[in-house]
């Protein structure tokens, strides 16, 4: 006689338990970027082309907590950030221009990558703000980025980055340079 009860109230509550999670089965929650970041840091190539182009579709919204982790000490990773802040554009040049003057080594390099991949002169002239960093690595990335640019404006400063006392700026900036191709350059780029 008890049985019966207690398994009926068993089968009762399993089955209420089982219609409650039937009716309350949610949609997965939107993925943010940080939580896309996070997937970047252990995902294989395709995958993280795959995230980056997500990132960037977030425009900018995604550009705050892509320029947190510029920093990101995963050297792979990092890459896929600018590459998605870069798709970005426009929205991420006064971020990333605070993370080239503010940031540590690796966000202020990181930062130089990422404008020198977003057209517009104003980013040249940040990019010429570059050449004056005390730090070396930080110097060549913005002597890469105005070259790889075209960037004229930078001729004077880059012939001058030509008597530097460090080898790989003098190498640098020759190479970018050539790949202006400003004639004033040829002169100074013989001697």
């Amino acid at each position: 006689r008890l049985i019966i009860p207690t398994v009926f109230i068993a089968i009762v509550t399993i089955g209420s338990w089982l219609a409650y999670q039937h009716l309350t089965v949610r949609e997965p929650r939107p993925k943010t970027a940080y939580t896309l970041i996070d997937e970047l840091r252990s995902s294989d190539d395709k995958t993280s082309e795959a995230i980056t182009n997500e990132l960037a579709e977030m425009g900018e919204s995604a550009v705050g907590p892509l320029c947190e982790s510029l920093g990101d000490r995963k050297l792979y990773s990092r890459g896929y950030h600018v590459a998605a802040l870069a798709k970005i554009g426009r929205p991420a040049v006064a971020p990333l221009y605070k993370k080239m003057k503010e940031g540590n080594l690796m966000e202020r390099r990181s930062a130089v990558d990422a404008l020198g991949r977003i057209p517009g002169e104003d980013i040249d002239k940040m990019l010429l703000e570059a050449l004056n960093n005390d730090v070396t690595d930080v110097q060549s990335n913005a002597i890469w980025a105005l070259g790889t640019r075209g960037a004229k404006i930078a001729v004077a400063d880059l012939i001058a980055k030509l008597k530097s006392h460090d080898a790989d700026i003098r190498r640098s900036a020759a190479k970018a340079l050539g790949e202006i191709g400003a004639p004033e350059a040829i002169t100074p780029l013989v001697e």
